[in-house]
């Protein structure tokens, strides 16, 4: 019930503003970094972006952040440093990091489950103009799952 609850939350959250003819603020648009094909240049790439990640790149914080949750790029899976790196990413009003942050919050990856920080984290997301978590969620609610586990 939780979960339908903050689903519906969140799809309303995005659509009424556009249906009340309301324009939604323009966020900065942030451009995930791109690793390398290559095998040369693989290595110099990731270690690019962790430099970077390092340094306050929140771009970069947020795919490092992504390499531990997924345990790639030579990363073990660590949600717990998953969840560091979004909210470091997150802290800097990175639309992506802030919604992997809430994905971390949602299923207790790495915080403790939390869906009413997970519901405001998806809300700032989407505020923040990341529509590719618009995308997912209503491509999700089109299949009837209002709250994917």
């Amino acid at each position: 019930m939780k979960n339908t609850i903050l689903t519906i939350a969140i799809v309303a959250a995005t659509l009424l503003p556009a249906a009340a003819g309301a324009k939604a603020p323009k966020a900065k648009k942030t451009k995930a970094p791109v690793v390398e094909n290559t095998v040369n240049n693989e290595r110099d790439s990731i270690q690019a972006i962790a430099d970077k990640a390092k340094a306050g790149d929140a771009d970069a914080q947020n795919e490092v952040g992504i390499w531990f949750y997924k345990g790639d790029n030579g990363q073990t899976q660590d949600y717990k440093k998953a969840a560091e790196w979004f909210s470091r990413a997150a802290r800097q009003e990175n639309a992506q990091a802030i919604g992997n942050l809430a994905l971390c919050y949602q299923k207790g990856h790495g915080v403790e489950t939390d869906s009413i920080t997970a519901l405001k984290l998806y809300i700032k997301s989407l505020k923040e103009d990341n529509k590719n978590l618009l995308a997912n969620k209503t491509k999700s609610a089109q299949k009837g799952v209002v709250f994917d586990n």
